[in-house]
């Protein structure tokens, strides 16, 4: 009984973050913040912190001499628990700059 309560007091406390994680970065995209070209501790900062394997998807891809990256932030949706029932962004890199981001819901 004591493993479910701390499971589920996970649960609530890891979505509130996520909360706050996609508040910030809807912030930031209405306020311009977020522009092509940003690298990606730049937009890791925005975010709040690097990815998270949690949380987190982050898949990176060599193609034709550059490296490809997409962060799903809050995008996990294998997890038990993962606070991906909201809003999630995914930005896009290319060679370490930001090329375009997008939510979903």
């Amino acid at each position: 009984m004591k493993k479910i309560l701390m499971v589920l007091l996970a649960c609530v406390v890891l979505s509130g973050c996520a909360t706050v994680t996609a508040d910030k970065m809807t912030a930031a995209d209405t306020q311009g913040k977020l522009h092509a070209g940003m690298d990606f501790n730049e937009v890791a900062a925005i975010v709040g912190r690097q990815p998270s394997g949690f949380s987190d998807i982050l898949t990176v891809e060599n193609s034709n001499g550059s490296v490809n990256k997409e962060w799903a932030v809050n995008g996990r949706s294998d997890v038990a628990c993962a606070p991906n029932f909201m809003r999630y962004y995914v930005f896009k890199f290319k060679d370490d700059k930001l090329v375009s981001w997008t939510w979903h819901k």
